[in-house]
């Protein structure tokens, strides 16, 4: 296998870029600064400078039919079918834990659950205006209960916490 002529740092610290600064690839970096910016809107940022006609971000992850299967399961043992408008919030991160600690680089990487419910509780009254059948879940760690337990307790309609044994080919499945 051919190594990568690129090399993505999503690291805001100086000490992470320092790790690779001496390769011979083409390096793509997450760099400090005071903008407000969604995290996420960065990280796409920083592949879209390594990737040649970017209009829409050329992502793809594939997809297990076993975990698909699954998924499905799963989904229908809530109740939610076909004819179900999904809507997933994934509130946390991997550093989340971390984060609360010290919040110093998470700024702009976490929503207040207060804004989550609110979101909530605009989509559910949207749906019964249109007549919509509407689910709005979460789909956690188990790490992440007490976050997503938060935003639960602040939504006056209702926000569903799926939170299954850890398995990434379903989760994969379930995006």
């Amino acid at each position: 296998m051919r190594a990568s002529k690129k090399k993505y740092c999503f690291e805001s610290n100086e000490k992470y870029y320092r790790l690779v600064k001496g390769s011979s690839a083409s390096i793509y970096r997450l760099k400090a600064g005071k903008k407000m910016t969604h995290y996420a809107q960065l990280l796409l940022d920083v592949v879209s400078k390594g990737v040649k006609n970017v209009g829409f971000y050329p992502l793809y992850l594939p997809v297990d039919d076993i975990a698909v299967k699954d998924n499905n399961r799963l989904l229908i043992r809530r109740g939610i079918t076909k004819n179900t408008l999904l809507i997933a919030f994934h509130p946390t991160f991997s550093g989340i834990n971390h984060w609360r600690k010290t919040r110093k680089h998470g700024r702009n990487k976490i929503w207040p659950p207060a804004s989550y419910a609110q979101l909530a509780d605009c989509l559910h009254r949207y749906a019964r205006q249109k007549n919509l059948e509407l689910r709005v879940v979460m789909n956690l760690l188990p790490k992440e209960m007490k976050f997503g337990e938060t935003i639960v307790a602040k939504s006056l309609e209702g926000i569903d916490i799926i939170c299954p044994e850890p398995n990434f080919m379903r989760y994969t499945a379930f995006l």
